[in-house]
């Protein structure tokens, strides 16, 4: 099956190329069905067809013989493998699409109580994303969406909300504007 292209390939390929060659083995050398098909079946070998009828001008016995065996194996070994590439495929696609779901699922039960997801506590924390990006207390490059954090049990101010909004955190906490002031 030299020159063929095997991502275009399909059993198909290989009942053609089998045909050609049974009809070769019948035209040229007077074989019948049930001789091409105990070659195909392996009951029959290229030993059991001596004489000179059955020799190329070289004295050696056509390669036919052979080659239509080879090619049927070469066609079930090329089936096995197209499955089992088929079956490895469909369970990575499942198994992406379960990870999937497992994360949508757990980004809604993290929506549903009011937490950000991956954020791991009951609320959104002042170090997972500030301190991730590399922003401190008071800091106005903060002003992505992430929160500021107070190290340290430090009042300050942060632009923590992506909207531009101020958040402030008095020994650690979030604080609203009554306490600010108090």
């Amino acid at each position: 099956m030299a020159g063929y292209n095997a991502a275009m390939m399909n059993e198909g390929t290989f009942d053609k190329r089998t045909e050609n060659i049974r009809e070769t083995l019948k035209d040229k050398y007077d074989l019948n069905d049930k001789q091409i098909d105990g070659l195909i079946s392996g009951e029959l070998t290229e030993d059991d067809f001596t004489g000179s009828k059955y020799q190329l001008p070289s004295g050696k016995i056509s390669n036919l013989f052979s080659n239509i065996r080879n090619i049927e194996l070469a066609k079930q070994k090329f089936v096995r493998t197209k499955n089992k590439s088929a079956a490895i495929a469909k369970f990575k696609e499942e198994q992406r699409k379960a990870e999937e779901s497992a994360k949508a699922s757990a980004a809604l039960e993290a929506q549903r109580k009011g937490r950000r997801p991956g954020s791991g506590g009951d609320g959104p924390t002042t170090q997972d994303t500030a301190a991730s990006q590399g922003f401190g207390p008071g800091d106005p490059g903060a002003g992505t969406g992430g929160y500021s954090y107070d190290s340290g049990g430090r009042q300050g101010f942060g632009y923590g909300l992506a909207d531009g909004g101020r958040v402030a955190y008095i020994d650690g906490g979030l604080a609203d504007m009554l306490e600010i002031y108090d």
